[in-house]
């Protein structure tokens, strides 16, 4: 049957199952379904379900569970594959408020927008055994995402998941405490597990990879038991699907030893050996060991027929086994058996390839390795032609060779080919022509391959090429300048260059002399000149291509080129060096009793002195090179400075390239006279006081130009005072940092330039209000501290309600007898027919912030003894707590209720499973108190049963 192709504009694209209904399905397919809300395939709410031989793909809910969404329902599955389904929250399965069993189920491609691309659980428990978890894909928890949830995982394998954000496999947040057992969590992106705060993981008998650093324990409780290894799994093939396990897997006899008579209620009824009588392996598949390992070789697996060829069986037989019995040969895959020895040969008369496979059994158990196109056999290639003959061959330069093969396959298959020129590949066709020019002198080797794809059949070919060289003239291009006679003054340079090449390839040789003395041996040469190179000077160049002594002979003009230039050089007079001049010429400005420093550092090159005249508004004030301006507070204007430098070479120069003029107008600025202080307080820097302190800032000063002050105090860069004074004021909710600071300006005017720290001041002060706790505030406190007297049976609720004016979170302790039972703001005093007898209530109240404000409270209750009232508490419905207190050391209490018309069992294991201890009770209310003086510090599990129900949790003992 199948349910396809259906959609919803609510929930349940595929199948809607409500209002305590009990749905069963085999040998269904429920694809291609379509919800607008949830439940893409099937949406299950307070209802029943159960799966069987069931293909859930290719569905989609555009809110949570594509494949299947389960709430506040029992889901049942077994032998069920969900595959390619895709949701925001849970790509394959939502499991809210529920209980899952999942038995050789397949999880795989699934996708979540979100959270949870296999499976999310919320609220849930559950019971996974025999799984297979992957590919799929989500932001958090790509596997599985557990929100308060404790799933149970057995012989799970979960790969190739992937978590954009956490979580690759395993995501665990809001207090979820999955355990697991002969699990594989392999080639997973971001984390193995993603432990958030809160949460608690435990593992024994799993292959992890990267061990426990593969645990991304974001303040959680990870319980890392024995028997755990961070080893390759081996896989058969993860890439297409295939988590069985190879022989060389170390998963292999590694899951738990011993899960017998251990109380657990696994989904089946589990022994301590996989089916083939083995210590359990881990992963969802467990390994055969009954089945032999089949290999064989072959001494040739290609040549020229008839090929004759020996096999030689490499097979092993079984862990379980005894010895290989038979063996059975196809050699060319025609279906007809061949063989029965176990190291047969083979002639193959007919050219061809060959697949081979062979068959072994070791006691009953047979398994088949076959090897395709294992042989081939040839025929050997046919040669018509070849030319040049392979060897020697002799070439001028210019000149080519043209290579050709001709041939074939007898077999009818098409040739390849391989020219290669000294290892570079240069045709691929049955042709090559190798050609020259007047660089390609030299020794060459061409080689060819030709091959008929068959197999190892080829024909290999070689000459060794001698290409003679030819020589040739230079060529030249161009030469500057052209060669003769040249003039130039001092200073200035001529760019020789020749742009010339040798048709023969050969590098030019230059050599460039300057008076006899060689200057360059490149194609350039620089002839510069400075303010002593005043002279005749004769440059000549020589350009060779130095072809060889054993060329044939040719003029030595054809090969060397000779070049002169007659060089004058005019002497020139030299401009004035300037060393340096401070100030720069142009404006200056100063302010009244402001010096400057006029100074010119300089020379002439050609030796003369220099002359100065430095003048003040157009009187010579200076003949030196320095000149010192001076001012008083009487000095404010605008001056003009001047400066003329001359080197007096001769009048034969332009005097305009000998002297040197230079302007300087200098601003004297109106001074302001700097602010006087008397006093400030506090003084500027640290200042520490408690909430509800002040601290009264004030300045005292004055302008001595008679300007008033402006003030601006800040706090925390917003102004608050433009007076003289500042208050600052704190309250309980002032304790932090502060900044105050304060600017004084005496508003000079803008005719001053000087810098703000000559008529502004700046103060600051680095606040530190310290925090002052408050008392804590009770509103109502129920009941009344003092003596109260009940009856067996009866219920005391004590309540209190506080807060703390700071705004911190209050800690609560409630203690019977010492012994803490609540860390709430309430707490239920809760007797039986046992109770009678005297109890001492307390109640500890702090705010965190010291033992200043912690408040104690005590109650003195009296439980009376009531005989023969024939009253007994029965609760309606059966339930179990967690123990108190937990952790705990060695004393902990587990409160539970039975309801009408049951008698309950109460257990206790420890994390193997062992049970410890057990107890029958009848209907009411119970607080059973366990001590665990005689057992260690770990994980432990209680577990109550009654008619009607089964519950299990876990408590932690620290010693």
């Amino acid at each position: 049957m199948s349910i396809t192709n259906n959609s919803s504009d609510n929930d349940g694209g595929g199948i809607y199952c409500t209002d305590n209904s009990n749905l069963a399905l085999e040998n269904v397919i429920i694809s291609n379904n379509t919800a607008a809300d949830s439940g893409g395939g099937i949406y299950c709410n307070n209802s029943n379900l159960a799966l069987e031989n069931v293909i859930i793909s290719n569905n989609t809910a555009a809110d949570s569970g594509g494949g299947i969404l389960c709430y506040s329902s029992d889901l049942n599955l077994k032998n069920v594959i969900i595959s390619n389904n895709n949701a925001y929250l849970g790509g394959g399965i939502l499991c809210s408020y529920c209980t899952l069993i999942l038995t050789d189920v397949t999880i795989n491609e699934n996708v979540a927008n979100n959270s949870g691309g296999g499976i999310y659980f919320t609220n849930s428990n559950s019971s996974i055994e025999n799984v297979t978890i992957s590919s799929n894909t989500s932001n958090q928890g790509g596997g599985i995402y557990c929100n308060s949830s404790d799933p149970i995982l057995r012989n799970v394998t979960l790969s190739n998941n992937t978590a954009a954000d956490y979580g690759g496999g395993i995501f665990c947040s809001s207090v979820s405490n999955p355990e697991l057992v002969n699990c594989i969590l392999w080639n997973i992106s971001t984390h193995e597990v993603f432990l958030n705060i809160s949460s608690t993981i435990v593992i024994s008998y799993s292959d992890i990879q990267g061990g426990e650093s593969g645990i991304f324990n974001n303040n959680g409780s990870v319980y890392w038991l024995i028997g755990n290894i961070d080893s390759e799994p081996h896989f058969v093939d993860s890439l297409n699907g295939d988590f069985h396990l190879q022989w060389d897997s170390p998963c292999i006899d590694s899951g738990h030893p011993d899960l017998d008579g251990d109380g657990i209620a696994w989904l089946t009824d589990p022994d301590d050996q996989d089916p083939d009588g083995t210590r359990m392996d881990m992963g969802a598949y467990y390994h055969d060991q009954h089945l032999p390992k089949v290999d064989f070789t072959a001494n040739v697996t290609s040549g020229l027929y008839p090929l004759t060829v020996q096999f030689t069986d490499l097979s092993t037989i079984g862990n379980l086994g005894t010895s290989i019995d038979s063996w059975s040969w196809d050699f060319d895959n025609d279906g007809i058996e061949d063989s029965y020895l176990q190291n047969p040969t083979y002639t193959y008369t007919l050219p061809g390839i060959y697949t081979v496979s062979l068959t072994v059994t070791d006691d009953g158990f047979e398994d088949t390795e076959i090897k395709e196109d294992y042989i081939g056999v040839d025929q050997e290639i046919v040669v018509t032609d070849i030319q040049p003959s392979p060897g020697i061959v002799t070439i001028n330069e210019m000149e080519t060779i043209d290579f050709f093969f001709s041939g074939y396959d007898p077999d009818g298959n098409t040739l390849d080919y391989s020219w290669n020129l000294d290892g570079v590949e240069v045709s691929i066709d049955s042709t090559y022509l190798f050609e020259t020019n007047y660089t390609f002198a030299g020794l060459y080797l061409v080689t060819l391959d030709v091959t008929d794809n068959f197999t190892d059949n080829s024909i290999y070919y070689e000459w060794n090429v001698t290409v003679i060289d030819v020589d040739q003239e230079i060529v030249v291009n161009d030469i500057q300048p052209t060669p003769g006679s040249v003039t130039i003054d001092e200073t200035e340079t001529i760019n020789f260059f020749i742009d010339a090449y040798d048709p023969d390839g050969n590098p030019l040789e230059y050599s460039w002399k300057l008076d006899g003395v060689e200057v360059s041996i490149v194609s350039t040469y620089d002839f510069i000149t400075d303010y002593t190179s005043a002279g005749d000077y004769i440059v000549t160049l020589e350009v060779t291509d130095n072809f060889g002594t054993d060329r044939i002979s040719r003029n030595v003009s054809r090969n060397t080129l000779n070049y002169l230039w007659n060089i004058t050089v005019n002497d020139v007079d030299q401009e004035i060096i300037v060393n340096d001049i401070q100030p720069p010429p142009g404006t200056v400005t100063i302010d009244e009793m402001d010096t400057i420093d006029f100074y010119f550092i300089g020379y002439d090159p050609d030796g003369n002195s220099l002359a100065f005249s430095w003048k003040l508004d157009g009187v010579e004030v200076s003949v030196d090179s320095i000149y010192l301006f001076t001012t008083d507070y009487s000095s404010a204007g605008v001056y003009l400075v001047t400066l003329d430098v001359t080197d007096n070479f001769s009048n034969r120069k332009n005097t305009s390239r000998n002297e040197l003029n230079y302007i300087w107008a200098v601003l004297v600025i109106d001074v302001d006279q700097e602010i006087i202080v008397n006093d400030i307080q506090p003084a500027p820097g640290p200042v520490t006081i408690d909430e509800l302190d002040t601290i009264n800032f004030y300045f005292s000063g004055y302008d001595p130009d008679g300007n008033p002050l402006e003030y601006s105090w800040e706090l925390d860069g917003v102004e608050v005072s433009t007076d003289s004074t500042y208050t600052f004021e704190t309250d309980y909710t002032s304790a932090g940092e502060y900044v105050v600071t304060l600017e004084v300006t005496d508003n000079f005017g803008t005719r001053r330039i000087s810098g703000a720290s000559r008529n502004t001041l700046n103060y600051s002060w680095d606040v530190t209000v310290n925090d002052v706790d408050q008392l804590i505030v009770v509103n109502e406190l129920i009941p009344p501290e003092g003596d109260i007297t009940i009856d067996e049976g009866d219920v005391i609720n004590f309540s209190i309600d506080a807060y703390d004016p700071d705004g911190n979170d209050l800690d609560y302790s409630w203690q019977v007898d010492g012994v803490e039972a609540s860390i709430e703001s309430s707490f239920d005093f809760i007797t039986d027919e046992n109770s009678a007898g005297e109890y001492e209530v307390t109640l500890f109240v702090t705010d965190n912030f010291g033992s200043r404000d912690e408040l104690n409270f005590l109650w003195n209750v009296t439980v009376n003894d009531v005989v023969g009232s024939g009253v007994v508490l029965i609760p309606t419905i059966t339930k179990l707590y967690q123990n108190f207190p937990n952790p705990f050391n060695p004393i902990t209490n587990i409160q539970f209720d039975i309801k009408e018309n049951e008698t309950g069992v109460l257990s206790i294991y420890n994390i193997k499973g062992q049970m410890i201890e057990s107890q029958q009770f009848v209907a009411g209310q119970h607080v059973f108190q366990w001590d665990a003086s005689e057992q260690s510090s770990g994980v432990y599990l209680y577990k109550l049963q009654t008619e009607s129900f089964t519950e299990i949790r876990k408590m932690i003992l620290l010693k």
